[in-house]
């Protein structure tokens, strides 16, 4: 098992709900979250002095279909992981998504040990 000492996750444009799911699961896997309610774009504009996160985790219904916030995210965050909530992997979808940066996908709705067991997966540099 991988030895987790505090990560830095950080949750954007998720809803209230689904937030709260997710840093609760993650708080009991052992990572430090933080939450904001910012739709994604927005965040990557307004972040510039925000201190870099191991881990990010947004939500795909928040993002452009080609993916170029995916890109945005990475030159930003270039050491960060990513992680993307969705409610489709199809493959396409998938390439387009690794070929923009993402690290993981993860389905809207998948058990709390889905989501921590792609988080392990991708803080060792795996994909997802």
């Amino acid at each position: 098992m991988v030895e987790i000492d505090r990560i830095d996750v950080l949750i954007i444009g998720c809803s209230p709900l689904s937030s709260s799911g997710l840093r609760a699961v993650l708080d009991e896997a052992g990572y430090s979250v933080q939450i904001t309610r910012d739709k994604v774009a927005r965040f990557v504009e307004s972040s510039l002095a925000m201190a870099t996160p191991r881990l990010i985790i947004f939500d795909g219904r928040d993002i452009d279909a080609d993916f170029t916030i995916c890109g945005t995210l990475r030159e930003r965050f270039p050491t960060a992981r990513l992680v993307m909530l969705t409610d489709d992997c199809d493959l396409e979808e998938v390439a387009r998504g690794l070929e923009a940066g993402l690290d993981a996908f993860v389905e809207h709705g998948s058990a709390g040990e889905t989501l921590v067991s792609a988080v392990r997966l991708v803080m060792t540099g795996e994909k997802f």
